[in-house]
């Protein structure tokens, strides 16, 4: 028992709010981290929304922690997955040492300070880099580890529509035979719950379109997962090449942006316009802004005009626009 007890514990911390991608790394990373005789967490904060990613975690059994319930103190080593930067849509507390960043997007002008870092913002998903590193160590992929992984990648990608690299293929054709096909089919074919809906109609009615930018407050939220849902949905309609969908929570501002304009850059764009808590990938990025002095605003409809105007302006300054 007391040998036991002398194993180095690694805290393996996924983004907030985490999607296949995120949590299908993390569970590579424990197993890596097993076979090398290291006991490992995976950890998040927020809460598993989407329709899709419940239906992820729960079909595949993944053990997941929640950060609130772990003392990062009694870790020996952390590593952040799928992000790079403490307290940066994650709850490391900041300026934290980490021992491993491993993540796909780009970090933009921040340093990225660890022990081991491995970003590589050309693949479409972190998961593709966590199938490099097993077959590169030679260990079993379980019929669960390849589906999560497969699943991490298509998602990530949209089915290798977006941002893909070859890499991305290749992981994923290596998975593929590796893979439950049946859970694969019933992932695809997940309920949509009923708020998803409400947030798409609202999205739909709001909709401010300047030119082939589509813009779209829908008011107050309880699920962020619905944000990118419908900034996907409304990126289909016809003369639409860019969609931003926000909504606002009791002390949040969030954002979601999609875009299959090669001449946009949306992640530089959405830091450029909401600041160093916003970015990712030239073709679908978010921000997330602390409500700050419209929170002093007693009247919600006062309120959420204000947020319009405040998220419009700056996104269409950044892009160049003007607001006729």
């Amino acid at each position: 028992m007391a040998e036991r007890d002398k194993r180095k514990k690694l805290a393996i911390v996924i983004h907030d709010n985490p999607d296949p991608d995120a949590i299908s790394s993390g569970l590579a990373l424990k197993e890596i981290a097993k076979n090398l005789g290291v006991e490992a967490n995976i950890l998040y904060h927020g809460r598993i929304g989407h329709q899709e990613n419940k239906a992820f975690v729960n079909l595949l059994g993944i053990d997941l922690g929640k950060m609130e319930e772990h003392n990062l103190k009694n870790f020996d080593e952390i590593a952040l997955i799928d992000c790079s930067i403490p307290g940066v849509n994650n709850m490391v507390p900041l300026n934290s040492y980490v021992g491993i960043v491993i993540d796909h997007h780009p970090p933009g002008e921040t340093e990225i300070k660890a022990e081991y870092i491995d970003i590589r913002p050309n693949f479409g998903a972190t998961a593709t880099i966590m199938t490099k590193y097993l077959q590169q160590l030679n260990i079993n992929i379980s019929k669960t580890m390849a589906t999560a992984l497969l699943y991490g990648i298509r998602t990530d990608t949209q089915d290798f529509k977006r941002k893909t690299d070859p890499a991305d293929l290749s992981a994923a054709s290596y998975l593929y035979p590796l893979s439950n096909h049946g859970i694969l089919d019933q992932l695809e074919q997940p309920s949509m719950a009923i708020e998803t809906l409400e947030v798409l109609g609202e999205a739909i009615r709001n909709r401010q379109v300047l030119g082939s930018y589509l813009l779209s407050n829908v008011g107050n939220i309880r699920d962020r997962d619905t944000l990118p849902q419908a900034a996907d949905y409304l990126l289909s309609l016809e003369g639409i090449s860019t969609t931003v969908v926000f909504g606002v929570t009791e002390d949040r501002i969030y954002i979601s942006g999609r875009s299959n304009d090669i001449r946009v850059n949306l992640g530089e764009i959405m830091r450029q316009a909401f600041g160093e808590d916003a970015g990712g990938h030239a073709n679908a990025a978010g921000a997330q802004i602390p409500l700050g002095v419209f929170s002093a605003t007693k009247d919600r409809q006062t309120l959420l005009r204000l947020v319009n105007e405040a998220v419009v302006k700056r996104f269409l300054s950044a892009v160049g626009v003007e607001n006729t």
